[in-house]
């Protein structure tokens, strides 16, 4: 007679086998499993939406309306999505949290869902969120990220409708429609731009007469170009082309900008206090030792990362990593050892794991 008791105990066996594995993913800040109980499997961005750490906490990224979703688990009337796409590799930066990399573009990075610029926009992620790296394809980097959408901005029959109240003024805040939601261009009435700017292959370009450039489309003039100036085109909006263009200016005619920005800090302050002086722009007078790359070790450095290893500030002589941008590396690989140089710079940490030294990611590097 078959013992009726086997079924049970296999059963046991299978959850303790399957609990270990659970809790590493949950300690090393891998996405989690889907949850029984949650939403279907995809669901659509009905608005451009706040996507959340937590429900009602820290915002991660605006979603693009019409967006396709993987869904998981439901709580709090938000819904928890899966943000999975490609991002440019020029706008990644190394470890930061418990993720392996984050974004380092100020004005935000667009999430893709093909690698290619002409991909649909998935969502725009904030400058520093922390992502997962999944792989590479060309210069693009496939990334994910777990985040939270209020349920009411997502297509309702997509969702566990057990979690989806009934949509209140409160929750209207979770639309994007005023510029402090929005990672990016407003219009002249201070409302959201509808659709992202259209980004545009790098081919330098020249003006044809003189012209002003602007801070925005129609904004405030910030000098003229002059024809036979080259500027790279970034982005188009509304008849308005974003361009990046290089030039040099005599360094006695410059003055901070960055009220953050200070070069009263040592070496020692930051290492001191590494969470007081996280994310301070510092610029300072350092010598280059080498050019490298990180390896496994480096914890807060991504690895294969390019970083200048580096001592300063000035007579202070501390060793220093220099975490590289990659429009910045062709320029750091050329620089010969000892040489000193103004960098202008965010700390990321002031003191590294497990070395101790502290780590900048550069923003502008010149030689002295």
């Amino acid at each position: 007679m078959t013992d009726s008791r086997l079924p049970l105990a296999v059963a046991i066996a299978a959850v303790l086998t399957a609990a270990p594995s659970m809790g590493a993913a949950q300690r090393t800040g891998a996405p989690p499993a889907r949850t029984a109980g949650g939403g279907d499997a995809a669901a659509t961005v009905n608005a451009r939406a706040l996507v959340r750490a937590a429900p009602g906490g820290r915002r991660l990224a605006l979603a693009s309306q019409g967006a396709r979703l993987e869904t998981r688990s439901t709580r709090a009337g938000a819904t928890q999505v899966v943000l999975d796409g490609y991002v440019h590799k020029s706008l990644l930066a190394g470890k930061r949290d418990s993720f392996p990399a984050s974004i380092a573009a100020p004005s935000g990075a667009y999430l893709r869902a093909t690698p290619a610029s002409r991909g649909a926009v998935i969502a725009r992620l904030d400058h520093w969120m922390g992502v997962h790296r999944l792989g590479t394809e060309g210069d693009w980097v496939h990334v994910q990220r777990v985040g939270w959408i209020a349920n009411e901005l997502l297509d309702r029959a997509q969702v566990a409708e057990r979690d989806a109240p009934p949509r209140s003024p409160a929750a209207q805040t979770e639309v994007a429609r005023g510029p402090q939601d929005v990672a990016g261009p407003t219009d002249s009435s201070g409302g959201a731009v509808e659709d992202p700017p259209a980004e545009l292959p790098a081919a330098t370009l020249t003006p044809s007469a003189s012209t002003a450039l602007a801070s925005s489309p129609g904004g405030k003039a910030l000098g003229t170009l002059s024809p036979g100036a080259g500027v790279v085109p970034l982005a188009r909006e509304r008849g308005w082309v974003r361009v990046r263009v290089e030039g040099w200016v005599r360094e006695a005619d410059l003055r901070l900008a960055d009220s953050t920005m200070v070069s009263s800090l040592s070496a020692a302050d930051l290492r001191a206090d590494t969470a007081g002086t996280r994310g301070r722009v510092i610029r300072w007078q350092v010598e280059v030792l080498a050019f490298q790359r990180a390896d496994p070790l480096r914890h807060d450095l991504a690895p294969d990362e390019p970083y200048l290893l580096a001592r300063g500030p000035g007579d202070e002589r501390a060793i220093l990593y220099l975490a590289l941008p990659q429009s910045l590396v062709e320029d750091a690989q050329r620089l010969p050892a000892l040489t000193t140089v103004i960098v202008t710079a965010r700390v990321r940490t002031g003191s590294s794991n497990p070395s101790g030294v502290p780590i900048l990611d550069v923003m502008s590097l010149a030689r002295r």
